[in-house]
């Protein structure tokens, strides 16, 4: 493997490994570290490097190394508050484009079971990302997946509240009055979503959305200014 090839691959490799948590915070990290681990020579490792920089996953000191980059509370809040935004767009365009068989199929990635934590959390992103495809917006999928990329590195940080951006406004009303909703599982919030999205019920789906965007918030009645 040469050239380009290699640098996509050590890329990958490495962005996997941030977000299952496997590179350290806290940890400078050299190019030649990276080299090593990931068994190709400095080049490769560093313009994989600078892409995952490019992108914020990771921070670069020059003449030291890099760091991982850890999104601060705001920046989580921010990003979460665009997931919700995009997601909710994409699935009113997925009710208008998509047939009940479609929504039927996520139904599968909800019942597969991980013993692995850090698979889970892949198979998390995965339903969302599969529900957003549904949408035929290349670009919204582009920038949910990079989100949810993103943001799993902040979810396991001590910064992490999950407390919602712009004083707990999210872009439209959304009525959420029972607290028994807060304590549904992710797999439930899930089935809820799809349960919706083939009873034709798009309002519920997209309340449903919103819970599982912040499953942290009791909320009661949530509106935008």
């Amino acid at each position: 493997m040469k050239g380009k090839d290699l640098t996509e691959r050590v890329y990958h490799e490495i962005k996997r490994d941030l977000m299952l948590r496997k590179l350290p915070s806290s940890e400078l990290f050299s190019e030649q570290m990276l080299a090593d681990q990931y068994h190709c020579s400095r080049t490769p490792a560093r313009e994989a490097a600078g892409r995952l920089v490019s992108e914020g996953y990771l921070n670069k000191y020059p003449s030291k190394g890099y760091i991982v980059r850890l999104p601060t509370e705001r920046e989580m809040n921010e990003m979460r508050y665009c997931c919700y935004v995009l997601e909710a767009a994409a699935l009113r365009q997925s009710f208008h484009n998509a047939y009940a068989e479609e929504f039927r199929s996520l139904y599968e990635l909800i019942d597969r079971k991980h013993d692995d934590p850090d698979i889970a959390y892949f198979s998390n992103m995965t339903f969302h990302y599969e529900l957003a495809k549904l949408s035929g917006n290349d670009t919204i999928v582009s920038y949910i997946e990079r989100l949810h990329g993103l943001m799993i590195r902040g979810e396991q940080a001590p910064i992490y509240r999950g407390s919602a951006y712009l004083d707990e406004k999210l872009p439209q009303k959304i009525d959420v009055k029972t607290t028994a909703d807060n304590a549904l599982t992710e797999k439930e919030r899930h089935r809820r979503i799809v349960d919706a999205l083939v009873a034709r019920k798009l309002e519920d789906a997209i309340r449903y959305l919103c819970q599982d965007t912040y499953p942290n918030i009791p909320f009661g009645e949530i509106n935008l200014g």
